[in-house]
C-alpha cells in the first residue's frame, strides 16, 4: 500500500480525533482526575478498616458489624480499587464511541467501572451505618469523601455510551444480564496486559 493510500485511510480517523478535541479530550482528563482520587480515597479506607494503627477506636462497633459488615466493606473497596486502576489504563484510549478494539475495551472498562459503583453505594451505606456514633473521625472523613467522589465519577460515566440512567446500573446494555465484575475485570485486565505487553497487576 502506498503511502498515499494509507494517508487517505487514516483521514477519517483523523476527522474523528479532530472531532473529539478539546471537549472531548478535557472530560477525559477530569474523569481520569476524578477516578485517581477515588482509588487514592478508598485505599486509604480500606488500610483504616483493614486495621493500622487506628482500629482501637473501632472496638465500640458491635459484633456483628465488626464480624461481618466492615470485611464485606473491604472486600467492595478491593473490587473498586481494581476497576478504578483499570479504568485509568482504559482511559487513555480516547475516543470511546469508535469500532475499533481499544474504543470496546474502554466501553467495557467504563461498564464495569457503573457495576462496581453500585456495589460501593451500598457499602459506603452500610459502612456509614456502622461508623455511625464511633469516635472514628479519620475513618468518617474518608467515608464522606469517598461518597463525594463516587458521585463526580458515576455522574461523568452515565454520559458515555451504554449508560442509561433510566435502567438500574450492574446490567448489561446489550445483553441484559447481570455483569460478573471480578470476571469482567480480570478480562479487562488480560487484554490491556496483552495489548501493552504489562503483567504488572493493578491491585
Amino acid at each position: 500500500m502506498s503511502d498515499g493510500e494509507r494517508g487517505g485511510d487514516e483521514g477519517p480517523r483523523g476527522d474523528r480525533r479532530a472531532e473529539r478535541e478539546p471537549a472531548a479530550r478535557a472530560g477525559d482528563d477530569q474523569l481520569r482526575e476524578q477516578v485517581s482520587e477515588l482509588a487514592e480515597t478508598l485505599t486509604e479506607l480500606e488500610t483504616e478498616l483493614s486495621g493500622g494503627s487506628r482500629r482501637p477506636q473501632l472496638r465500640d462497633l458491635i459484633r456483628f458489624t465488626r464480624e461481618v459488615t466492615i470485611p464485606a466493606v473491604i472486600l467492595v473497596l478491593r473490587t473498586n480499587i481494581q476497576a478504578l486502576k483499570l479504568l485509568q489504563r482504559a482511559l487513555a484510549f480516547g475516543d470511546r464511541g469508535g469500532d475499533g478494539r481499544e474504543s470496546r475495551l474502554r466501553r467495557r472498562a467504563e461498564e464495569a467501572g457503573r457495576s462496581a459503583l453500585t456495589e460501593l453505594d451500598s457499602a459506603l451505606e452500610d459502612l456509614g451505618d456502622a461508623l455511625s456514633g464511633t469516635q472514628d473521625s479519620r475513618a468518617r472523613d474518608l467515608l464522606g469523601q469517598a461518597q463525594d467522589l463516587q458521585t463526580e465519577v458515576e455522574t461523568e460515566l452515565s454520559r458515555g455510551p451504554g449508560a442509561d440512567p433510566g435502567r438500574g446500573r450492574g446490567v448489561d446494555d446489550t445483553e441484559g444480564v447481570e455483569i460478573d465484575v471480578d470476571a469482567e475485570l480480570q478480562s479487562i485486565k488480560d487484554e490491556l496486559d496483552e495489548g501493552d505487553g504489562s503483567e504488572e497487576d493493578p491491585e
